[in-house]
C-alpha cells in the first residue's frame, strides 16, 4: 500500500511539474513589466532555488523558471523599485534577483536604496 501512495503522490508532482513547465514556457520570450503572469513568474523565480537547496541539487523548476527570467527583467524590476515602484510583481521579481542576479550593480544599488 506505501508504495502505492508513492506512486500515485510522485505521479501527481510530475504531472503539476510539467503543467507549471508549460505555462512557464508559454509565457513570451521577456515578460514585459505589465505582463499579467509576472507575479507568478517572478513568485516560481524566488521559490525555485529554495527548492533546490532542499533536493541538495537543482530543482527542475529552478532550470525552467531560469529559461524565462532574464536578467534584464530583473533589472528593469530593480529600476521600477529604486524608482519607488512597489507594486507586487515587480518587488517579487526584485526579490528573485538575490538568487539570479546578486552580483549586478544596478541590483545592488536598487537593493541599498530600499534598505534606506
Amino acid at each position: 500500500m506505501h508504495q502505492t501512495v508513492e506512486q500515485l503522490a510522485h505521479t501527481v508532482s510530475a504531472r503539476g511539474l510539467e503543467w507549471l513547465r508549460q505555462k512557464i514556457m508559454d509565457l513570451p520570450e521577456t515578460c514585459g513589466p505589465d505582463h499579467p503572469d509576472l507575479l507568478a513568474l517572478a513568485t516560481a523565480a524566488r521559490v525555485g532555488p529554495v527548492l533546490s537547496g532542499l533536493r541538495g541539487r537543482p530543482s527542475p523548476l529552478e532550470v525552467i523558471v531560469r529559461r524565462r527570467v532574464t536578467p534584464d527583467m530583473i533589472r528593469q524590476a530593480a529600476r521600477h523599485c529604486a524608482e519607488g515602484g512597489r507594486d507586487p510583481a515587480a518587488l517579487q521579481m526584485f526579490l528573485a534577483g538575490i538568487f539570479l542576479t546578486p552580483q549586478d550593480p544596478l541590483w545592488q544599488l536598487a537593493g541599498r536604496t530600499l534598505a534606506q
